[in-house]
């Protein structure tokens, strides 16, 4: 709906005919609100309430001051006592629940002990199994025992099985190999090697070098051979399996489950296992001593993330390992801390209360001197946002009073400082309407706004041209309603637009009229736009191209091809110009197109359409392969004569000459092909002084402009002249201009023997 500014009633002015008594009232310049200060009101209510703050007839100061003393006194000692005992059963309150807490974290971690024996367990039985396959050189059975093991373990768990032979090369692998691998200089193999022994070995996690960038814990047993040690069976685990098995149900997330070797080094954890593989817990640790217990109970801070836990350990002596359960105290004692945090605030109300009825008094004066303060931040802070905005703003009251405007709103209405400030109503509102194309329409949306509460829209003429868009809405503001305006100068803009719409109705118009196939497709391959060439060719309006593919248009084949095309331009921003051969399906015909198809892109450099320029060239395309076989014709006949016969452009570079004329100069091959008479006698200097007498009749020929027969003399062996009766025929264009595709066509028949009849004429021997 279109808007305007409540100027209230109207009333006669001599300059438009209209009312503005009332109107005028829109332009009453008020002061900023920074230098209003307080309401007359509210500075009376403050005064009041400070005079109230400090009546006569208080009771003593001195008594009032030691009546609070000692109370402040009974309160902090009957405080003091409370706290006191309620410290004590605090402190026994903690100390029962971490002992609960080291019950559970010892049946934890006896769970946990039990469930990677198994884990283990069930692994090396694999092993072995993997292992007695291959002494047994039962490849099928090792092969079945390997796709059951990565089919029964978790995906992931189990990475490859290999045998390690005794000289220490990988000699089988589930893996790819590419090459002999050796791993002689490994741990597990100097154990096995040195052990003699049917043991199991747990190797410490490693970054592989078969599996690029994965940790690996290796299970190893030896495989013995007629008892003599035969090499190693491998199987290769992955750390994160045997944490997962760790991972606690339910608990604290910062409660942490670990499997250490006995020399501290990580094996797996329950969460962050990456953090700590290949590294190792300081020896200090009591599970990690010499003489530790096979279980146990200690309180630490954990090295890797600093919280302090109860740890629970159990050894795995079977496996030389050490599970160590640890449960996060902080979320051990946090419910029991709420519990206490609550008991100690509710019993600081008490005393609370008791101050802060002391401090109320201080507090609102305080108060007061801060709100005042807060008001001036705020219309402080509102000022310069107003003067900062590029749109002119302006708030007026319901009774028409302005309430707020800032520079910008002079600005742009050209108001001068000093009719702003005098508050020249009359004069002011002239000053407004005069600047405008309708002032009539202007009050009319005024009036018509202000009888609703709705937001308004609209733009507003002038009559040196500028355009202001217009936006109004009801706001309500502490003590009162209100209406916004905005004013926002959209000359420039505008202007803009329509040189742009002028620019792009000219750029239509060209492309409308170019003989040439133009049209715009989208990143998608639908048509935005074909100028008048495609339409007319296709029997289509624009509505029947714009939004649809090349499938509307081609048959099935065509289309793809077409799309192709357009990838390579829309995805991949090549500039292509190709000759399409399309066969356009309204009319039947066949048509040969040279098109150039090339990316349009936005300031990112983004593709965004495509620009495509075809130009029908099936006639030229036509008269082509009718002119090539025109010149085959031609080249027939000149074979087909017995005369010598030659072709030279302008230049003099031999273009065509038939087999007689290479016999008679004895010229081989197409060497000769755009070389002068000159570069060819340099090649064969006996033909030097031949070349020179026709080079000299071809100038005389050149300059009469017209057929010409001549003899020609050119020395012969022996030093005998041998004369030629040549025709030579200058070609020229219509208006007899000379043009890179100028011939000199020759005939050359020997005249100083007897002359031949044409079917026996034979070639002269220079």
């Amino acid at each position: 709906m279109s808007t305007a500014i409540d100027l209230g009633q109207p009333s006669p002015d001599k300059s438009h005919g209209i009312k503005v008594s009332k109107y005028a009232k829109l332009f009453q310049i008020a002061k900023p609100l920074r230098s209003r200060g307080f309401p007359p009101g509210q500075v009376a209510t403050v005064r009041a309430a400070n005079m109230r703050m400090s009546p006569k007839g208080f009771a003593d100061q001195d008594q009032i001051r030691t009546l609070v003393l000692v109370l402040i006194a009974i309160v902090l000692s009957v405080g003091a006592i409370y706290v006191w005992q309620l410290n004590r059963a605090n402190a026994d309150l903690r100390e029962k629940t971490l002992a609960r807490a080291s019950r559970h974290a010892i049946q934890l971690s006896e769970a946990r002990r039990d469930q990677i024996s198994a884990l283990l367990n069930g692994a090396d039985a694999t092993l072995r199994q993997f292992r007695d396959q291959l002494a047994a050189k039962n490849m099928p059975a090792v092969r079945s025992t390997m796709r059951t093991a990565f089919e029964s373990f978790p995906e992931g768990s189990v990475t490859h099985f290999s045998r390690v032979d005794a000289d220490g090369y990988i000699s089988f692998s589930s893996l790819d190999l590419s090459s002999r691998i050796y791993v002689g200089d490994r741990e597990y193999f100097k154990f096995h090697q040195a052990a003699r022994e049917d043991r199991l070995f747990i190797s410490k996690p490693f970054l592989a070098r078969t599996v690029q960038g994965k940790w690996l814990v290796l299970l190893t047993r030896p495989i013995y051979e007629a008892g003599r040690f035969a090499g190693v069976a491998v199987m290769a685990l992955s750390p994160h399996y045997i944490s997962g098995a760790l991972a606690p149900k339910g608990g604290d997330p910062n409660d942490v489950i670990t499997l250490f070797f006995m020399d501290g080094t990580f094996l797996a954890r329950s969460h962050d296992l990456e953090k700590v593989l290949g590294t190792s817990l300081p020896m200090d640790r009591p599970f990690l001593a010499p003489d530790a217990a096979s279980e146990g109970v200690f309180r630490a801070e954990a090295f890797s993330d600093k919280r302090v836990r109860i740890y629970a350990w159990q050894k795995i002596e079977r496996f030389s390992l050490v599970i160590n359960v640890g449960l996060d105290e902080a979320a051990i004692v946090e419910p029991i801390e709420s519990e206490i945090s609550l008991t100690q605030w509710r019993s600081g109300i008490g005393m609370a209360l008791i101050i802060g009825l002391v401090g109320l008094v201080a507090h609102l004066i305080i108060r007061v001197g801060r709100d005042q303060n807060e008001r001036a931040a705020q219309e402080s802070l509102l000022r310069a946002t107003l003067d900062s905005t590029a749109d002119g703003i302006l708030v007026v009251g319901a009774d028409g009073a302005i309430l707020e405007f800032n520079h910008r709103f002079l600005e742009m209405w050209r108001i001068p400082e000093a009719l702003a400030s005098v508050g020249q109503d009359a004069a002011l509102l002239g000053f407004v309407l005069e600047q405008l194309a309708d002032p009539d329409y202007f009050l009319k949306t005024v009036t018509a706004l202000y009888q609703s509460d709705d937001k308004g829209f609209d733009m507003l003429l002038f009559k040196d041209g500028r355009q202001f868009e217009r936006y109004t809405q009801g706001v309500r503001l502490t003590d009162q309603e209100a209406r916004l305006w905005s004013f926002r100068d959209l000359t420039e803009q505008k202007k803009a637009e329509e040189d742009f719409r002028a620019s792009e109705q000219k750029m239509f118009t060209i492309l409308e009229n170019l003989d040439a196939y133009i049209y715009l497709k989208d990143a998608e391959g639908r048509y935005v736009f074909a100028n008048r060439s495609v339409r007319e060719l296709w029997h289509a309006s624009m509505e029947d191209l714009v939004g649809f593919g090349d499938e509307k248009f081609f048959d099935a084949a065509t289309a793809a091809n077409i799309r192709a095309n357009d990838r390579r331009v829309l995805v991949d921003g090549e500039t292509l110009r190709t000759e399409e051969i399309n066969t356009v399906p309204m009319t039947g015909d066949t048509k040969v197109f040279q098109s150039t198809k090339l990316p349009l892109r936005n300031d990112d450099g983004s593709i965004y359409a495509l620009c495509g320029i075809s130009i029908d060239v099936t006639e030229q395309r036509r008269i082509q392969q009718a002119l090539a076989e025109r010149e085959e014709q031609l080249r027939s006949l000149v074979e087909a004569i017995p005369d010598t016969i030659q072709f030279k452009d302008a230049e003099g570079r031999w273009l065509v000459a038939n087999e007689v004329c290479l016999k008679t100069f004895g010229l081989f091959g197409k060497w000769w092909q755009g070389l002068t008479d000159t570069e060819i006698g340099a090649a064969q200097p006996e033909l030097a002084p031949v070349l020179a007498a026709c080079r000299a009749g071809d100038d005389a020929v050149w300059a009469a402009g017209e057929t010409t027969r001549l003899v020609e003399e050119v020395p012969g062996s022996g030093g005998s002249m041998i004369s030629f009766d040549v025709i030579k025929v200058p070609l020229f264009d219509e208006e007899k201009i000379d043009v890179p595709w100028l011939l000199l066509a020759g005939i050359f028949r020997c005249s100083n023997k007897p002359k031949p009849t044409s079917e026996n004429w034979p070639p002269c021997s220079a």
